[in-house]
């Protein structure tokens, strides 16, 4: 179960503050969360994690970005949790959000085209051959960030407070007017919101602008 702290500057753009991989992974509670971005994601075996009072299940291969100071808990429900996680700092550690999406926490899963698990495997085998590139990690710490944005899990979404609140319903307004001359100032009216926050939250749960969609 190793896991290994500072692989890098704190003065790059993006630096692995910890890292850990193959974890028997232990109940944990956090009630005023953790000071960096925190990725958590389950190798073998499932486990439920809580976050806002939301119950999320992180079977093999789903992982969860979680926003520095978000109280939450987690815990296996089989006998066995194995898990992999990175957190990040850096001199940009402070823009994430503008990368990733600014929420408090992100569901993301395994695919062909990007593997978590398997970039954290290779940072940590680099890292104990004492073959880290601390620029080049830099980078990878931007690619993976830009993975989850690009992989999130939007099947957790409806359940949502702000997604059902302001999104569902403009979604609803675009499927049934889509025929008609509709703009993004009237949608966000319908919600009574302004146009730029209802296009950063269509940016946050479905990837893209509301003009986009």
């Amino acid at each position: 179960m190793p896991i290994y702290f500072n692989l890098s500057s704190h003065e790059l753009p993006l630096a692995v503050d910890s890292i850990g991989n193959h974890w028997n992974q232990e109940s944990i509670s956090r009630p005023d969360g953790y000071p960096h971005y925190h990725w958590l994601q389950t190798e073998r075996g499932s486990g439920e994690i809580i976050i806002d009072k939301e119950q999320l299940r992180l079977p093999e291969g789903k992982g969860v970005l979680i926003a520095p100071f978000v109280p939450h808990s987690y815990h296996g429900d089989r006998p066995e949790w194995t898990t992999c996680f990175v957190t990040f700092s850096g001199k940009l550690a402070a823009d994430i959000g503008t990368i990733v999406g600014h929420e408090r926490f992100i569901p993301a899963m395994e695919s062909a085209a990007f593997s978590f698990r398997g970039w954290i495997d290779g940072t940590i085998s680099l890292h104990r051959t004492q073959r880290t590139d601390p620029l080049q990690l830099s980078v990878g710490c931007y690619a993976f960030l830009m993975n989850i944005n690009g992989l999130r899990d939007y099947r957790e979404y409806p359940a949502r407070p702000l997604y059902q609140r302001y999104v569902a319903p403009v979604i609803k307004e675009i499927e049934t007017n889509y025929h008609r001359d509709i703009t993004v100032q009237s949608l966000a009216n319908t919600v009574y919101i302004s146009p730029q926050y209802l296009s950063r939250l269509f940016r946050c749960f479905l990837g893209c602008s509301t003009y986009r969609y």
